[in-house]
């Protein structure tokens, strides 16, 4: 086995195959770009070295770097993680040429398995069914355009190379196609600098199942079961299960021997996984394979008690698997979701800004997290957006989900926008309890989670003005210039009034639906009597509770003889408050602040919906515009997003060039809108 290995990645997966590695004995050398530097993994490390730069190139893709950094440590071995250059042939070859083992298959597979047009091509002619599709030579638009029309519309349109869902399209007609194929190249050259696309018949109702594989050096393979990966976002997983809960035994071993007879039939080594879209009548299609760990590893490692890095390191030392077909068991039933820097309400777009504070579950054999993120973490539009995983296990598919529900509960985050509140309300759905799951689950079976944010109960916005009050009192008591008894009434900070009770004002605004409210608190003995003022036409609302923190943030009331308790989170001016499944995130109004004024935007002015990279700009002031027209694409956290023309009129200003590294909800470009 390795004494020492490179480990050339960043985040939660560095620090899983980290702590692997220790398990093992085995030292590890970690890599950072600058703004990694204070990061957790990078304290774990035995040894770091810096990777000067600010862009990828410079840093996790820079191969020369990181090839001198592994010759400088004398580590036997590289770890590439998943993502950068982990299914980059070239990065495996350059290893070889050091001398270095590289933990995953050979150049010659990555390149062929990486190529969806080399790999359609290599299973053509066996037994192994594939979507019906093209992935010929030629590669104009006229050529592609007309075998898309012969195979019929839907279709997807993904990049021969590269994975995880990027750059791809579907397109129902034919009218969208022209403009969805340049979309979909412009993203793969941005990404994988490889332009080549491959055309599949879209197939509607079926499930992404994928089969976990490893083979070693001496040629045995064996499948670790199945995971049911169907519910996607911009066809990028958030939520995975294993096993599937909808197929039966015969399909499952079919599964299973197909990505077996995949992996022999191209001489694939190491842990790898085969990708499946199975029909409504249970017919099986070869889809892809990934040539190195995915994201979701973890929850087959929960059902089969495998850990799938140390296996990595196994094999990748010419070592034979640790065991035969026959002795891999599966028990139980495990669920992994992934916490995203994204934005569910404005299409999923990225979010960036500052993570103020963290609250995660306590983990168990149960409940595991696989996350590198901590308060005062930046998150920018550089990598990609995945913040942290979930997993939980079950005795069954059921008491995983009563599992995760409730670990969900537990995890919070302040500063930026996630998809918290989103995989909540998946996970405590009916279709989601009853599997009825496909690709196109989102769309189909949750349309309510596209619909404009419902502002809070009215409850809930009492029980948030109580708990800024609570934050306020703390923070006045904390920073009392008065040092002297602690009996002493000079130290009560509590508007205390002789012959009446004092009354605080406070002032909130709820971010995702931008309603405000004003509350007047009264506090006599230990209850809270709070009304809120609601129009001169509406009568006010007034509750009574007592309410306390019995921790730094977890706020118990006290309502009609029934005890409740509610997650607080504070960072002026920031009060995040989690009630009924649901966080919010309110605005706390400083009533003797100076409003600084919004500049307002013209009415021909357009913005772009998130932080990003200026890619391309696909017009010119003076330029002639109709509805719908591409205008400037962005870039940010691995994806593309197209801004365009929302009435047809004249470019009259663009504000940024390509290149340019720009704000969420800026002014980017004017249109004269052609009222004529």
């Amino acid at each position: 086995m390795f004494k020492k290995i490179l480990i050339a990645n960043r985040g939660e997966i560095a620090g899983r195959i980290l702590r692997t590695a220790h398990k093992l004995g085995i030292k590890t050398v970690g890599i950072y770009a600058p703004a990694d530097k204070q990061s957790l993994p990078m304290q774990w490390m035995n040894e770091t070295y810096a990777l000067e730069g600010n862009t990828l190139e410079e840093t996790y893709l820079n191969i020369p770097k990181i090839i001198d950094i592994a010759k400088q440590s004398g580590v036997e071995a590289i770890h590439p993680g998943y993502g950068f250059l982990s299914e980059n042939p070239a990065f495996a070859e350059a290893c070889e040429a050091a001398g270095i083992c590289f933990i995953g298959p050979s150049a010659q597979v990555i390149a062929l398995m990486g190529s969806k047009q080399a790999a359609r091509a290599a299973l053509e002619k066996s037994e192994i069914p594939i979507i019906p599709g093209y992935q010929g030579e030629q590669q104009d638009k006229e050529s592609l355009f007309e075998a898309a029309k012969k195979i019929g519309f839907p279709v997807l349109i993904k990049p021969s190379a590269g994975g995880g869902g990027k750059a791809m399209r579907v397109v129902k007609q034919r009218q969208d196609f022209l403009q969805a194929l340049a979309q979909c190249q412009r993203e793969a050259l941005a990404y994988f600098n490889d332009d080549t696309i491959v055309i599949e018949k879209y197939l509607s109702p079926t499930r992404h199942i994928e089969v976990q594989i490893a083979a070693d050096t001496q040629g045995n393979v064996v499948h670790l079961f199945e995971r049911d990966c169907s519910i996607q976002r911009r066809h990028q997983k958030i939520i995975e299960e294993a096993p599937c809960d909808s197929i039966d035994d015969a399909l499952r071993h079919q599964l299973g021997e197909m990505a077996i007879l995949v992996a022999r039939r191209v001489g694939y080594t190491n842990v790898g996984t085969v990708e499946f879209l199975v029909d409504s009548g249970g017919n099986p299609y070869f889809m892809e394979m990934n040539t190195r760990l995915q994201v979701e590893h973890a929850i087959t490692e929960q059902i089969t008690s495998i850990d799938l890095v140390s296996w990595q390191l196994w094999i990748a030392a010419k070592l034979p698997l640790p065991a035969v077909q026959s002795q891999i068991k599966r028990h139980g039933h495990a669920i992994e979701v992934r916490v995203y820097a994204e934005d569910p309400d404005n299409d999923f777009l990225p979010s960036t800004g500052t993570v103020q504070q963290v609250l995660m579950p306590e983990t168990s054999d149960m409940v595991r997290i696989e996350s590198s993120m901590r308060e005062g973490e930046k998150v920018d539009i550089f990598y990609d957006p995945l913040l942290a995983k979930l997993i939980v296990w079950g005795e069954n598919r059921r008491q995983a989900i009563l599992k995760m529900q409730q670990a969900l509960e537990h995890v919070h985050v302040l500063g930026i926008k996630t998809n918290l509140n989103f995989l909540r309300n998946v996970v405590y759905s009916p279709v989601f309890a009853e599997s009825m799951i496909d690709a196109d689950f989102l769309d189909k079976q949750l349309p309510r989670h596209r619909v404009a944010p419902k502002p809070p109960h009215p409850f809930v916005w009492s029980l948030a003005a109580v708990a800024a009050l609570l934050n306020s009192i703390k923070h006045q008591q904390n920073g009392h210039y008065y040092h002297g008894e602690p009996g002493s009434p000079w130290q009560n900070t509590d508007h205390w009034r002789l012959n009446y009770t004092a009354t605080h004002e406070i002032r909130l605004k709820e971010m995702s639906t931008g309603k405000n409210g004003t509350f007047h608190i009264q506090h006599p003995e230990h209850e809270f009597v709070v009304t809120r003022e609601m129009g001169e036409k509406s009568p006010e609302e007034t509750s009574n509770f007592s309410a306390g923190f019995i921790t730094p943030y977890i706020m118990q009331v006290v309502r009609d003889g029934r005890s409740q308790f509610f997650y607080s989170l504070e960072h002026a001016p920031w009060l995040y408050f989690f009630a009924n499944h649901t966080s919010y995130l309110f605005e706390v109004v400083d009533p003797y602040s100076l409003d600084k004024p919004v500049k307002a935007l013209p009415f021909d002015a357009l913005q772009s919906p998130m932080p990003g990279i200026v890619r391309q700009i696909f017009v010119k002031e003076g330029d002639k515009v109709q509805e719908g027209a591409p205008l400037m694409a962005l870039e940010a956290m691995k994806m593309e997003h197209t801004i365009t023309a929302p009435y047809a009129g004249k470019v009259t200003k663009i504000f940024y060039k390509v290149g340019d590294v720009i704000e969420g909800q800026v002014e980017v470009l004017e249109i004269k809108h052609d009222r004529e």
